[in-house]
């Protein structure tokens, strides 16, 4: 008898993913960690897996694997069963060729089959199932998986589509915490690619964010924060516009014909620390104590958020203090530079957050030779590498400090000769 797609529940592809917890359920059609999204016009199931292949060097050395199972819910077939898939790359392997190639190693651990090692997995084998296998799916693609068999002389074939669907943010890459997935340090701005100021400091450091959904199309992109604007939200390049100090979870999530599937197993998210200003974030990345290179020649490493960093580079005051105002520079300057050294030098108000002290010497020619610089972060404070008060100018420190405003020019006025000067710059 001729060839039909099967339109009845009597033969039913059941999809079962062993990598997800989730759960979903249509009829005699069942998934775990599957979901179906829409119907073909054969009426056949169209349904998404997630992608989880392990690829090392651009190649996949672990693929995304689900289970498949046939029921015939009227009679037992009568011919042999043949499963296929076509696209994506996506090979399918009988349960019975398994344990035919396999029966002898399984036996030796007192094993009958692999149904038993997936059902110790806490995969169920389906009631009624006339036979079963696994697919592996090696890429995100369309596959279009058939099982056919016959009852009676009459062949069937029963077909559903998969997506094996990639969702994933690639940056900010890693997770600040997580030692199995360390963020990224980003030597182009001395900083972390999570980290962001808010959009109102000069020359705002936003997080760049960039997201992947495979197949597209006929996915696209649904982007959403949980705090604060998130602008292009429908393209792999969001935009991410922060005007206060927060911790904000930016989430994607794959759109198929405009809707938007939110199931958690298709989405991805990543954390983005946003701080009040540059300073803030330097603050948090070097602290106080380390090293910031010794006798400010040297290069030096430090840790935060798991990760080693290597800086080949001394930072000094200078540099530091124009760090903390833009986020620009090297880390390493001669002297203090624009648009600090020409801020008004009296004002009527305390100093405050984002001031600048600067110590000088008075030179022959009347200029002013700086000598050091450090940056208010509260009323009295500052902070700034080398800023530990020394002794001498020949035994300064060189590490990260936070000190008092001030400090610097008493631990180093000779009463007698009284040549080191300090001056607040107030910023505007």
């Amino acid at each position: 008898m001729p060839s039909r797609f099967s339109q009845s529940a009597n033969l039913t592809a059941v999809l079962n993913d062993i990598n997800a917890g989730q759960g979903f359920s249509f009829g005699s059609l069942h998934a775990v960690g599957a979901m179906k999204i829409d119907t073909d016009e054969k009426g056949n199931a169209v349904m998404a897996i997630r992608d989880r292949c392990r690829r090392e060097n651009d190649q996949v050395v672990a693929p995304t694997f689900a289970i498949l199972a046939y029921i015939q819910q009227r009679e037992q077939p009568t011919g042999a069963i043949t499963w296929s898939a076509e696209g994506g790359s996506t090979g399918i392997y009988r349960f019975a060729d398994i344990d035919a190639q396999y029966g002898d190693v399984f036996a030796w651990f007192g094993i009958s089959g692999i149904g038993e090692i997936l059902s110790a997995i806490g995969f169920t084998i389906p009631p009624g199932a006339a036979d079963m296998a696994i697919a592996a799916f090696r890429e995100p693609k369309k596959t279009v998986i058939k099982v056919e068999s016959s009852v009676k002389g009459e062949k069937l074939t029963e077909e559903i589509t998969v997506y094996c669907l990639n969702v994933r943010i690639v940056r900010p890459r890693g997770t600040p915490g997580l030692l199995n997935d360390p963020p990224e340090w980003l030597a182009s701005c001395a900083c972390f690619s999570f980290q962001s100021t808010t959009s109102r400091v000069p020359q705002p450091r936003l997080a760049y964010i960039e997201g992947i959904i495979e197949p597209s199309p006929p996915f696209g992109y649904s982007w959403e924060a949980d705090k604060e604007l998130l602008l292009n939200t429908d393209s792999s390049l969001p935009i991410f516009l922060p005007e206060l100090p927060i911790n904000a979870t930016i989430s994607l999530f794959p759109t198929y014909k405009e809707n938007i599937l939110t199931n958690a197993i298709f989405s991805d998210h990543k954390s983005i620390y946003v701080y009040a200003d540059h300073l803030g974030v330097d603050y948090d990345n070097f602290q106080t104590g380390i090293s910031c290179g010794k006798d400010g020649i040297d290069p030096w490493v430090f840790e935060r958020y798991g990760v080693r960093i290597e800086m080949p580079t001394a930072w000094n005051c200078f540099g530091s203090v124009r760090h903390a105002y833009n986020g620009s520079g090297g880390g390493k300057d001669d002297f203090l530079s624009n648009p600090m050294k020409s801020w008004p030098t009296s004002a009527q108000r305390t100093p405050r957050r984002g001031d600048v002290t600067h110590y000088y010497m008075i030179l022959p020619n009347g200029l002013k030779n700086g000598l050091h610089a450090q940056t208010f972060i509260d009323q009295n404070k500052t902070y700034a590498a080398n800023n530990e008060p020394p002794i001498d100018l020949l035994l300064q420190t060189w590490k990260w400090a936070i000190s008092q405003s001030g400090d610097w020019h008493k631990s180093l006025l000779d009463p007698t000769i009284p040549i080191v000067q300090y001056e607040i710059l107030y910023k505007p």
